[in-house]
């Protein structure tokens, strides 16, 4: 009998499907990340595509696709009829990649000064958890990917910092800065490392551009607790980091960077040598759970840099019962609402950060990321105008358009009126901002992309900078202002790219 019962077990691992398929490229997959490409007379679309489900090979099963996001009638990917995905250029682009992407950036001379990747002046850069790698992808001006450099497109942090999920550019605009901080969503307790500390690790651009396998990276203790994601202002040359709660604290740090004298150091811990030609930043902690009870942070991001305004950090974050937090001593399982937390960033007379909370602008449950639009023309007399700033919810499914300048929430996006089903997809997850405007001169519009994470889809949003309360999905309506499908109609049917409609 029991040889009996050996045999029925195999048989029935033998039955289990192997999962060695490749993932599609003609699709988006648990799509949890997007960015934006100033591609050659256009904008080009990258979306990291998780495999959340291991359905393909963890190490290889997710992608990056650069996709065409322009309406169909213009050659595009949005509104396809067969959802298929344009590619740039051609149907064999895309990038297979780790499970569980983190966060994109895309390097460039204008987003890094004195970047220059040669053939490729665009370098994505996107970490995946399964394999706790960052991967390097190499951009060319139409916005391809091209092929990667002798030793491949894998950078390999710290082998102790384990989830790497934030990314976030750091170059100055002297060009003495040109770096990018990956965070970390779990630590290893080995090797000089305490369970649950809170790191992130600096790689400079250039190494990964030309070698990303040999990129030596510098770790950087900062606390306790997971990084959730971070921003980066340029102007002091500071990273800001937030942390997901521990316990019942919120924890949100301000890492002023030393200039560097030479290369990036390596970490001690990474049993490399350390000659001390980069000091060791500056930390300013502070615990948001005591400025807002019941906050667990989420994202942030930061006011656009303008002369004559204060600089702000616009933190999303999950909101949870405080005095049930206070009784069970740690964090509650449920949220009882969300809320953009406006804080002032700017330095006090010690030469600390202000870190005052201005206002808590209600949201729906469960932000998830936060994106600032591009800056607003200035109100009659050239006094400036503060920012408009998106923010996604996706447990309720709610892309929310909030206006500083106002302070006060312009349009709140949810359900559709005609199928009840939410505007933005199923779970709204990742943004980005087209970097190039459209609408005119007078009235400027900025489209931000969402992507659904459980549709699989992703919704072109355009808002309009003076009358953000006019902001939509867009729909294959005709514009009565110019006679083409989308724009500023309201009606029809939602364009999508890819996924299930």
């Amino acid at each position: 009998m029991r040889w009996a019962a050996v045999l029925l077990l195999a048989l029935a691992a033998c039955s289990e499907p192997s999962v060695v398929a490749a993932p599609p490229k003609d699709r988006f997959l648990f799509p949890v990340s997007l960015a934006t490409v100033p591609a050659t007379g256009r904008s080009a679309l990258l979306v990291a595509s998780s495999n959340y489900d291991l359905h393909y090979d963890g190490a290889t099963g997710g992608t990056l696709l650069p996709v065409d996001p322009r309406l169909d009638a213009a050659g595009g990917s949005a509104g396809r009829a067969d959802w298929s995905l344009v590619k740039v250029p051609d149907a064999a682009a895309g990038a297979r990649i780790g499970s569980f992407a983190g966060q994109i950036e895309v390097a460039s001379a204008a987003t890094c000064p004195g970047f220059d990747g040669g053939t490729s002046p665009f370098l994505a850069l996107v970490p995946t958890r399964f394999d706790g790698v960052l991967n390097a992808l190499p951009l060319a001006a139409d916005g391809s990917l091209q092929a990667c450099p002798s030793g491949g497109c894998q950078a390999f942090p710290d082998g102790a910092l384990h989830d790497p999920w934030s990314v976030t550019l750091a170059c100055r605009a002297d060009g003495r800065r040109r770096s990018v901080f990956v965070g970390y969503q779990a630590t290893a307790g080995k090797s000089g490392y305490i369970a649950g500390t809170t790191w992130i690790e600096e790689f400079s651009v250039d190494e990964l551009a030309s070698g990303p396998s040999t990129a030596t990276g510098r770790a950087i203790e900062l606390g306790y607790s997971t990084v959730m994601d971070a921003a980066y202002d340029a102007v002091r040359d500071r990273l800001v980091v937030v942390s997901k709660a521990s316990n019942l604290t919120a924890p949100m740090f301000l890492v002023d960077l030393p200039a560097c004298a030479s290369r990036l150091d390596p970490s001690p811990q990474s049993g490399k040598a350390f000659d001390g030609a980069c000091a060791q930043p500056r930390i300013h902690y502070t615990d948001v759970a005591l400025l807002v009870p019941g906050a667990d942070v989420q994202a942030v991001a930061l006011s656009n840099a303008q002369a004559g305004l204060g600089r702000r950090a616009y933190v999303a974050a999950r909101l949870y019962d405080p005095a049930a937090g206070s009784v069970l001593g740690y964090r509650p399982g449920g949220d009882v609402s969300g809320g953009l937390i406006v804080m002032d960033l700017e330095d006090g007379p010690s030469g600390n950060p202000s870190m005052k909370v201005l206002r808590v602008v209600p949201l729906a449950i469960g932000p998830a990321q936060v994106r600032v639009l591009p800056v607003r023309p200035a109100l009659a007399g050239g006094a400036p105008r503060r920012d408009i700033v998106v923010v996604t919810s996706s447990t309720d499914g709610v892309v929310t358009v909030y206006d500083d300048d106002e302070g006060l929430v312009a349009r709140s996006i949810h359900l559709d009126a005609r199928t009840g089903a939410p505007q933005a997809g199923r779970e709204p997850f990742g943004l980005a901002i087209d970097p190039k405007l459209g609408g005119t001169v007078a009235a400027p519009v900025a489209r931000v992309y969402v992507a659904s994470y459980l549709q699989s889809v992703v919704s072109p949003l355009d808002v309009p900078l003076l009358e953000p309360s006019q902001s939509h999905f867009l729909r294959d309506g005709v514009d009565p202002a110019t006679g083409t499908p989308g724009g500023n109609d309201m009606t029809g049917s939602l364009i999508r790219i890819g996924g299930i409609q």
